[in-house]
């Protein structure tokens, strides 16, 4: 547009008014494509600028002859057409125009006239006119060769720059990356880590590529094979086999993607050896481990049923003796031998269902049963003992309606309370302990039942709570030596609490009191109903807490 307004003008000053029309008109015309170009129509303007251009060389050269050179333009801009429109993706375009332009060019210097009637100048105008036309070219040409100097060299630049972000990226990752060509199975590039952990070469584009057969495998040739053919990305495990170094076991990524208008495949691989070894180790480790607990589950529920038959004997013998001889019975030697006995025989128990618990082969029965007559007789246990110590032994208990009963395990249910309610009377010097129960949400066919043993003992700190529950475990030394225990009587509550779906856990204070409490969802049935095979039993959550003071 600038080359036609000094044209113009200059036409213009020496009286070309056919020229300078036709310059104009040219100037309007190439105002138009800008137009079109802002608006975003990129394509069009291209096609038509070219259609232009010739035709403006043709009108020109037609109206005032070749003599003054108008053609010259078409040089430049057969230079530009081949630099600057989109050469891979409109080769057939850009070879049409080309070859169009040529032809056109040759048409008007071969049987254009040199001096035309229709704008007759004189010799010293047209040389001028000649000059202006050179200059104008050749100041074009500079400057459309400057300019692809700077495209070329901006475009190596970025080359360059996308270059060394490719290789920081790939030489710096852990994986061995490769990119292979998946049709000619050839490896196109791989990095630093590759290179290392299949004994390569450094890259070098110089060097002949190398197959992805010989390096990579059969395994991995099919794999690659496959997702170049649209099988999908694939992720897996695949050991590789080396020539000059061991064996490995790698996790393989393989994704495909486009470049340059070329289908490439990216396999990346992570040496995953020594995770695979420490996973073998680890399943030794474990089968050694489950067959340690095994071989101890078996020595503990052995040893505990055999440990309870002389344990039997001497207590069965230790009956038979006081019946026949009543004076045994205010004998300090024979009470610590029955008392002994007896503890002896309660641990052998608490083992023999710590190892049950352990194994997993306790199981659990599901019956009707009166929840009052069970709470009262675990009470009742206690009886003698309360009133040894001089405290208080209270049962609050809320009652079902109608006379109906649960559904549960009424034994374990009830080994559970014995033990709190054991616990609790153990630690508690004066006061009070009570077994608590309340009837929450009830329905048809089902309440919520909440238990509590609530004491006014010795108290657990905080900060000790959560070991109470661990197996043979208590709360320090001083407990241990002054109120004696194996420590196995909560891990098992809190192991059939677990087991029936809930969790026992524990409110306390140091000489305050504690609370353990733990709430059943549980079945009922009206009075006479019998539990049908396969009713599920009770399910026990936490949900209920109380002041440990009472």
């Amino acid at each position: 547009m600038g080359c036609n307004l000094i044209n113009c003008l200059y036409y213009l000053a020496d009286g070309m008014k056919k020229s300078a029309a036709i310059e104009g008109t040219g100037i309007l015309i190439l105002l138009g494509f800008m137009l079109l170009n802002l608006r975003g129509l990129l394509e069009l303007p291209k096609v038509l600028s070219i259609l232009f251009v010739n035709l403006h060389s043709l009108s020109l050269c037609y109206v005032e002859g070749t003599r003054q050179g108008a053609y010259l333009y078409l040089f430049p801009f057969v230079m530009a057409m081949i630099f600057f429109l989109r050469v891979r993706k409109n080769n057939a375009m850009v070879t049409a125009f080309v070859v169009g332009t040529t032809l056109n060019l040759l048409s008007i210097v071969l049987f254009f006239p040199y001096q035309a009637a229709y704008e007759p100048v004189a010799d010293v105008l047209a040389n001028n006119h000649l000059l202006l036309n050179i200059i104008i070219n050749f100041v074009l040409v500079i400057v459309f060769f400057f300019v692809v100097l700077r495209l070329l060299d901006a475009k190596e630049r970025k080359n360059k720059s996308e270059q060394k972000f490719t290789d920081t990226i790939l030489n710096t990752s852990l994986d061995a990356v490769f990119v292979v060509d998946p049709v000619k199975a050839r490896i196109h590039q791989y990095n630093d880590k590759a290179a290392e952990l299949f004994a390569l070469e450094t890259f070098d584009k110089k060097r002949p590529s190398y197959t992805v057969a010989e390096v990579l495998g059969e395994k991995m040739y099919h794999q690659i094979g496959a997702i170049g053919d649209g099988g999908g990305d694939w992720q897996g495990d695949i050991s590789f086999y080396r020539r000059s170094k061991p064996s490995f076991h790698g996790f393989v990524s393989i994704v495909s993607f486009e470049y340059s208008d070329q289908q490439f495949v990216k396999a990346s691989i992570l040496d995953i050896t020594s995770l695979k070894l420490a996973e073998f180790e680890t399943l030794q480790a474990k089968e050694k481990a489950e067959k340690a607990a095994a071989t101890k589950a078996r020595f503990m529920s052995n040893m505990s049923h055999e440990l309870r038959t002389p344990l039997n004997a001497i207590i069965g013998t230790a009956h038979l003796l006081i019946q026949d001889h009543e004076t045994l019975q205010g004998s300090e030697h024979f009470q610590v031998l029955k008392d002994s006995s007896e503890h002896m025989l309660q641990l052998v128990n608490a083992v023999l269902d710590f190892s049950k618990l352990d194994e997993g082969k306790l199981e659990f029965i599901h019956e009707s049963f009166e929840l009052d007559r069970t709470l009262q007789q675990a009470v009742d246990s206690f009886a003698t003992v309360v009133q040894q110590k001089n405290i208080r032994l209270v049962l609050e208990a809320d009652r079902l309606p109608g006379g109906r009963k649960v559904v549960g395990d009424e034994m374990r249910l009830k080994q559970v309370l014995l033990n709190l309610l054991s616990n609790a009377i153990k630690f508690t010097e004066e006061g009070t302990v009570t077994l608590k129960t309340r009837i929450g949400d009830m329905s048809e066919s089902g309440a919520e039942i909440y238990f509590a043993v609530i004491d006014t003992g010795i108290g657990i700190p905080e900060e000790k709570q959560h070991m109470i529950f661990d197996s043979f475990t208590q709360a320090d030394a001083e407990t241990t030596r002054k109120y004696g225990g194996s420590g196995l009587g909560l891990s098992i509550c809190r192991e059939l609490v677990r087991r029936m779906g809930g969790d026992l856990r524990v409110g306390s204070a140091p000489e305050t009191g504690s609370v353990f409490y733990f709430t059943a969802l549980s079945s009922i049935r009206a009075a006479g109903d019998h539990c049908e095979q396969g009713e599920a039993p009770w399910v026990a959550a936490a949900g209920w807490s109380e002041d440990p003071a009472g």
